[in-house]
């Protein structure tokens, strides 16, 4: 709830569609609305808990490397989350992954998924990412 000037709230604001006046009808209406969006999110976010502890497997990704090890492209949080998403048939987000830069290396990591609109960042599960060299056929 803000507060404004009587005429900016009569004149733009509500003649827009932009706000609502605060009365306790509204009030009322868009607390029961956020409870019951903020349920949804708590139950997706068991859900991917459950679905990330059944996942058993890492996450292969090859990729054409040179000798030292280093890849020529990189994989980013997109390429993880749309493999990941197959993976448990659940969608997650790239924000969602706990990647700090693009993996450029052969190896194996882990990364934790986390929802990054909770305050306390806490981590959903760990995903074990492995990074393979494509074969060269000669």
């Amino acid at each position: 709830i803000k507060e404004v000037a009587n005429g900016y709230a009569r004149n733009f604001l509500i003649r827009f569609k932009k706000a609502l006046k605060a009365i306790p009808a509204t009030e009322e209406y868009y607390k029961n609305k956020r409870e019951k969006h903020l349920d949804i999110i708590r139950a997706s976010k068991d859900e991917i808990k459950t679905k990330l502890n059944t996942l058993k497997e890492s996450l292969v990704f090859k990729s054409k490397a040179n000798e030292e090890g280093t890849l020529f492209g990189s994989i980013d949080a997109q390429e993880i989350s749309t493999l990941l998403s197959e993976k448990l048939s659940f969608n997650i987000e790239p924000d969602w992954i706990n990647l700090k830069e693009n993996i450029k290396t052969i190896g194996e990591y882990e990364l934790d998924i986390i929802d990054p609109h909770d305050k306390e960042k806490e981590s959903l599960g760990k995903v074990k990412v492995e990074v393979l060299s494509e074969e060269k056929d000669i």
